[in-house]
């Protein structure tokens, strides 16, 4: 079902109901969710951000990051009982045929094709529907680089995620290079959505042609309680 977050208004106690830890639930993978109580949710659906990539074909390096997912959010009425499918893959994160959320693209540097990672779109919500932040390219300069972009839109609920970091080095006959997804301080949560790798290439053998790293599945939908 994914992570259970607990949350409440300052001074109070979170509301219990049936199936949530607290009053609000993510869920990062995909499955049949079923309304534990009647009442109005708040429902936020977030796309996943995009992998980086870095190229360094002659005579140019280039790296770039991945765009940040969408987001969609509705305030939903439900009945007790009623289940909803939820996708969360690479490509969308949705909640039934509600609202939903497109994920970021993947930066694209092979052979020098210098494409911007466009961010994810979202559909649906009757609140806000919330375009991915673009991912961002950068040139080596110096036997260095360091390139930030791709967050989530900062006009939502769960967004302002930062984007994914990538840098570069080349030192000489030894290229190294190796992305991150930033640190899961947003919110106190794990930053959704945001533009996001894992992984290194240290080749010392011939020059580095391109790379992608690994990716962490980072979509989820939120589901807050709010009686």
């Amino acid at each position: 079902m994914g992570e259970v977050y607990t949350s409440g208004k300052r001074g109070g106690k979170p509301k219990q109901i049936d199936g949530f830890t607290g009053s609000m639930q993510i869920i990062t993978e995909t499955t049949t969710w079923t309304c534990p109580a009647s009442g109005e949710y708040y429902i936020s659906c977030i796309g996943q951000g995009g992998s980086h990539s870095w190229s360094s074909v002659s005579p140019s390096i280039y790296a770039g990051t991945g765009g940040g997912g969408g987001i969609s959010e509705s305030n939903l009425k439900l009945q007790k009982g009623a289940k909803i499918n939820i996708t969360i893959d690479a490509g969308v994160s949705s909640f039934g045929s509600e609202l939903s959320a497109t994920g970021g693209e993947n930066a694209n540097l092979k052979e020098n094709v210098y494409n911007i990672a466009n961010g994810g779109n979202a559909s649906g919500g009757n609140i806000g529907n919330f375009a991915g932040e673009k991912g961002k390219n950068a040139q080596l300069t110096d036997n260095k680089l360091t390139v930030q972009g791709g967050g989530t839109s900062t006009s939502a609920k769960y967004g302002g995620a930062a984007g994914g970091i990538c840098q570069f080095g080349n030192f000489g006959a030894v290229a190294v290079a190796f992305s991150t997804c930033p640190s899961p301080s947003h919110l106190g949560m794990y930053p959704y959505g945001s533009s996001q790798s894992w992984g290194s290439y240290d080749n010392s053998e011939m020059p580095l042609a391109y790379g992608e790293s690994g990716y962490i599945k980072n979509g989820a939908v939120i589901i807050e309680y709010m009686g």
